[in-house]
């Protein structure tokens, strides 16, 4: 189940509660949410649909961009939320937490693009809603201790 349709029923279930559970795609004027909730529901299960952060090419927003800037939104508010979490890294048999360890170290600096660890934490997390998958490359160095964190774009990994 993508991201969408996620949302989807969750916004379905919340107008199911505000109408007694009387749900209808034909619903009254007051309850205008579901219909509009449908017709998403229909532009996101066409196959046209392929670009979903691309632009629509003309000064006004077309119907399909407008869905698409609502896509955006979700995923985007999503990957800010986990990006913003902090890590800590703790012992397993002491559950005391471990002040300095080389994993600390890389997230400080993960590689030679300038990146924070919070933007390689949002490109991950876009990249799960958006395609499924998501791919790191692990640059090692001595010792095979790793020194870089690459973020792969996942549409374009076989």
């Amino acid at each position: 189940m993508n991201l969408f349709f996620k949302y989807y029923n969750g916004f379905k279930s919340i107008f199911a509660q505000k109408t007694n559970g009387k749900y209808s795609p034909a619903s009254p004027a007051g309850h205008s949410g579901i219909a509009l909730l449908h017709s998403l529901k229909s532009i996101f299960r066409r196959k046209s649909f392929s670009n979903i952060f691309g632009s629509s090419g003309g000064s006004s927003l077309s119907t399909g961009a407008k869905y698409k800037s609502f896509a955006y939104a979700c995923i985007n508010a999503r990957a800010e939320n986990i990006a913003k979490a902090k890590v800590y890294l703790y012992n397993a048999e002491t559950k005391a937490e471990i002040p300095k360890h080389p994993f600390l170290d890389l997230i400080v600096k993960p590689n030679k693009q300038n990146q924070t660890f919070k933007e390689i934490l949002h490109k991950i997390s876009s990249s799960l809603d958006l395609y499924g998958n998501s791919y790191v490359f692990i640059q090692r160095g001595v010792r095979k201790i790793p020194i870089g964190l690459y973020v792969l774009p996942s549409n374009i990994v076989i």
